[in-house]
């Protein structure tokens, strides 16, 4: 069961395993919270991650011993046994870890975030259907305008 829980990134060491679409969307989230960003991918293959700032891209294959620095890891690779593997090392070693692959072999999930100068707000699905979150914050910030 996840505790909802807001926590500060800023300066935080964090890594993302995987260099496509997925890791790309959870790469630009990140950096809006002025982390410490390093990517780890044999090949990045959105060539929109090179175009975010402040960000250490390594070009070469993911090894276990990426994982011992970071307070936050992102397994975001299109390898789901890769994925879990890293989710089950993280967890195991108390890092916080969010697998895309999987609703909970992780211990840190992402949400529909709504953020304005009075509210920060983060809506979950739980995992399951992030169309739905994202459809609901859309309604929560026609409120909160």
């Amino acid at each position: 069961m996840f505790f909802p829980i807001c926590i500060d990134i800023e300066n935080k060491k964090c890594l993302v395993v995987g260099g496509g679409n997925i890791a790309y969307k959870k790469i630009k989230t990140l950096s809006g919270y002025n982390s410490d960003i390093t990517v780890v991918a044999e090949k990045i293959k959105e060539e929109k991650i090179r175009e975010i700032g402040n960000i250490n891209i390594r070009e070469r294959r993911f090894s276990g011993e990426d994982l011992r620095e970071y307070m936050l890891v992102v397994a975001a690779t299109d390898n789901k046994e890769l994925n879990e593997e890293i989710a089950e090392f993280c967890i195991e070693n108390n890092i916080l870890v969010n697998n895309v692959t999987s609703k909970d072999k992780m211990n840190v999930r992402f949400g529909a975030i709504l953020e304005n100068e009075d509210y920060q707000i983060l809506v979950s699905s739980h995992g399951k259907n992030c169309k739905n979150s994202k459809k609901l914050r859309d309604k929560i910030k026609n409120i909160v305008k």
